[in-house]
């Protein structure tokens, strides 16, 4: 199949699908990683919901830590947020895993990736910082 036939084909698929806008950037990128990249499905299901899980953790650092907030941002239970906040902290300070808490037993990384336990640290330390009152006055 060449490039353009596999351009018409996810036109025609959009066109059928009327996919928001998430949902054609995500979309792109699972045929980018599964057919181009060589990636399992499970391995993006996985990525994706990590993804996801990042984005609630550090909108919960930038709101102040409040899980009501949080979950209200993110159309997520505060219980939810609460327990995807427990586990990234545990990833990031214990060394433990991140599971996906609906699929009992289902590791999302195995270890934790440092590019990623990076990423967190560094926001966390931004939120920190941007917590902090200023002297400019």
């Amino acid at each position: 199949m060449t490039p353009s036939s596999s351009s018409a084909l996810y036109a025609k698929l959009f066109d059928a699908l009327e996919p928001s806008a998430i949902d054609q950037i995500l979309l792109q990128l699972a045929a980018s990683a599964m057919r181009m990249g060589g990636h399992r499905y499970g391995a993006f299901l996985d990525a994706a919901t990590t993804a996801a899980k990042c984005a609630i953790y550090t909108t919960y650092l930038e709101q102040g830590q409040n899980l009501r907030k949080t979950g209200g941002l993110h159309h997520v239970e505060p219980k939810r947020v609460k327990a995807i906040v427990q586990e990234i902290d545990a990833a990031l300070n214990e060394g433990k895993l991140l599971k996906d808490t609906r699929l009992p037993g289902a590791s999302l990384f195995d270890p934790v990736s440092p590019s990623l336990v990076a990423a967190i640290s560094l926001v966390s330390q931004s939120a920190e910082v941007v917590d902090q009152p200023s002297d400019l006055g």
